[in-house]
């Protein structure tokens, strides 16, 4: 009341982690009698050409309720249909269920029906997406283990209980003084998991992609895999490439790499045929520089760091042999870093793969695309940072905007056409600015043609 300025305070807030709940599939019945169901054998089995309805059970493993949980059952395959229950053969089926305390479980129904073209062998492409308030605990894209003429397995559910001494047991976090900006939690994250066909088709072309994990040595690649999984999908509807291999942890051992990438020997070499063929690769796991910083190399499963040279596959003699294989194009797309640090992020920490330490030194790389128009390389960071990972998608970073990209937000001009050129600017824009948000700085690179189109829908 008399003009005195205010004294400064001090602001202190003490959290403790959320403990957030998990939703987890547990199991299913099959139903194929009654309504709604035309069987060709009632044996609570699945067998191609019936209709079936499928219990669908799901529970809370996590520490917390959850709440307004929301599911959705569908299928990227045009041979498996999904049936409301007027009988009519829709997309999808979603709604709700009663909130689950931890530990609790609850069903729901949806109606099914696989026509006899689809492979009697394989699991059914039937997908599962489990969400709860404010997208906490999300199981998306999850591909039921539902197989053709077999009885599925008994319902697992897990005794689950309340941990209430570990929850308070947990380390406090003080947070003292002034900040002009707080991180919130992104609302508006993009369902990446479902892809659309798009007018893309590309017979001659062939996809390779990579997601090394697991690796023995050395920390994990959190989400490579899931990486992997991913692409392949927008490999085959987005860029309209069939002929496509995936290789996950298990496969990238010994000299796989150079089994694969050999230009003499290599099983790529055999698939292409000189200009006419068109290259597709995308690898997501850990990049490793040499000793001295000079060379870069991608990593088997089983490599051991310390031998680097012998073990790991350089990233020059990568781009000579695709070089020298003569395909019409060649377009590499690589969440990885090289800088020696692991890819964390809020819930994976960094670690110093290498344990270098001093001053970054740029690793000579040789350049093809400087001759070859067609070769292009979409990469996740410059040499010397780190790529991250993304929880709230369960991806890369990188490769989370990747998607998000080739499902159309690449397109600025609007014209049904996604470019190489568009597709970097819009990943590298939203990579940056997202990982400064986070814990770290992210910058994408390109190198190539950047008029490239690589989807049109």
């Amino acid at each position: 009341m008399y003009g005195y300025d205010m004294d400064t305070a001090l602001f202190s807030l003490s959290t403790l982690e959320y403990q957030a709940p998990q939703l987890v599939y547990s199991g299913i019945e099959v139903y194929d009698y009654g309504d709604g169901t035309q069987a060709i054998i009632e044996d609570s089995q699945i067998q191609l050409g019936e209709q079936v309805k499928l219990k669908i059970f799901v529970q809370n493993i996590g520490q917390n309720i959850a709440k307004k949980i929301k599911y959705k059952v569908y299928s990227k395959d045009p041979d498996l249909y999904i049936v409301d229950n007027a009988n009519n053969i829709v997309e999808s089926t979603q709604g709700t269920i009663d909130d689950l305390p931890i530990g609790e479980s609850n069903y729901f129904w949806v109606n099914v029906s696989p026509n006899k073209r689809l492979d009697p062998r394989g699991k059914l492409p039937i997908y599962l997406d489990l969400m709860v308030d404010r997208d906490r605990g999300d199981l998306l894209a999850f591909n039921m283990p539902i197989f053709p003429n077999q009885k599925p397995p008994a319902i697992k559910e897990l005794n689950v209980t309340a941990d209430i001494e570990k929850f308070l047991s947990q380390k406090s976090e003080i947070f003292a003084g002034t900040s002009k900006k707080l991180q919130v939690r992104q609302s508006n994250l993009i369902n990446i998991h479902e892809v659309q066909r798009s007018k893309t088709i590309r017979p001659d072309a062939v996809g390779l992609i990579f997601g090394v994990e697991k690796y023995n040595t050395i920390p994990p690649a959190p989400f490579a895999e899931n990486d992997a999984a991913i692409i392949q999908d927008y490999f085959k509807e987005r860029l309209g490439i069939h002929n496509t291999v995936m290789y996950n942890s298990k496969d990238v051992v010994g000299f796989k790499f150079n089994n694969v990438f050999n230009s003499n020997t290599g099983e790529l070499q055999a698939a292409i045929e000189k200009g006419k063929t068109d290259i597709f690769i995308f690898y997501s796991g850990h990049g490793i520089p040499s000793k001295d910083g000079s060379q870069v190399y991608l990593l088997p499963a089983d490599g051991n760091i310390n031998n680097i040279e012998e073990q790991g596959y350089n990233l020059n003699e990568l781009f000579t042999n695709l070089e020298m294989m003569g395909a019409r194009s060649i377009t590499i797309f690589m969440d990885a870093c090289f800088s020696g640090t692991s890819r964390y992020s809020n819930n994976n920490p960094q670690q110093n793969l290498t344990g270098q330490k001093g001053v970054y030194i740029k690793p000579r790389i040789s350049k093809p695309w400087e001759k070859n128009t067609n070769f292009s390389v979409l990469s996740s960071s410059t040499y010397n940072e780190t790529s991250l990972a993304y929880e709230p998608s369960q991806t890369g970073l990188f490769t989370y905007f990747l998607c998000a990209g080739l499902k159309g937000n690449a397109d600025s001009n609007k014209d049904g056409r996604i470019t190489l050129g568009e597709l970097y600017t819009y990943v590298s824009e939203q990579v940056s600015a997202t990982s400064k948000t986070l814990i770290g700085s992210q910058t994408p690179q390109f190198t190539g043609n950047p008029d490239f189109v690589l989807v049109e829908y």
